[in-house]
């Protein structure tokens, strides 16, 4: 293959992946647009919890920013007051991290990760992340009666 043939294949192929990734974008602007209001509720829901689709509770930085993901090496967190993707970086000089929202071609780049994508959907799109709460209290009481069964008398 000579770097003409790759170019005409290339052009195509990202051409496709383009279309792909602002399919995905747009799926995931229209589960911002319709569930962003409650998603900025669910943290004053006493015994709420941001459990990730791993079962695993995800980290927030003041109530305000969602982690996408715990085992992800960026710090990408959903901004709930903001809708948005947003980069948390810390600021030295200032002392406390700082909010940078992605930007539209960083979410092409981002979510070419699957795995990213749908952690991404799993808090915007509201259901698994409820069900995930729910399925992680539930657990919780089950463990309790179980563990703790002879002090629960």
């Amino acid at each position: 293959m000579d770097l003409n043939e790759y170019s005409a294949i290339a052009d195509k192929l990202n051409v496709e992946l383009r279309g792909l990734t602002t399919k995905l974008i747009q799926n995931y602007k229209n589960e911002v647009n319709k569930n962003g209001e409650t998603l900025k509720t669910l943290p004053f829901y006493h015994g709420f919890y941001f459990i990730g689709r791993n079962g695993k509770l995800l980290s927030d930085h003041h109530k305000m920013y969602i982690k996408i993901n715990n085992s992800s090496q960026s710090d990408v967190y959903y901004s709930l007051d903001d809708k948005e993707l947003t980069y948390l970086t810390y600021d030295s000089e200032l002392g406390f991290k700082v909010p940078t929202p992605v930007s539209e071609e960083s979410l092409h780049i981002l979510f070419l990760d699957s795995e990213f994508y749908l952690d991404v959907m799993h808090i915007v799109g509201l259901s698994g992340l409820l069900k995930a709460s729910v399925t992680d209290t539930t657990n919780a009481i089950a463990l309790l009666k179980e563990d703790l069964a002879e002090y629960l008398q």
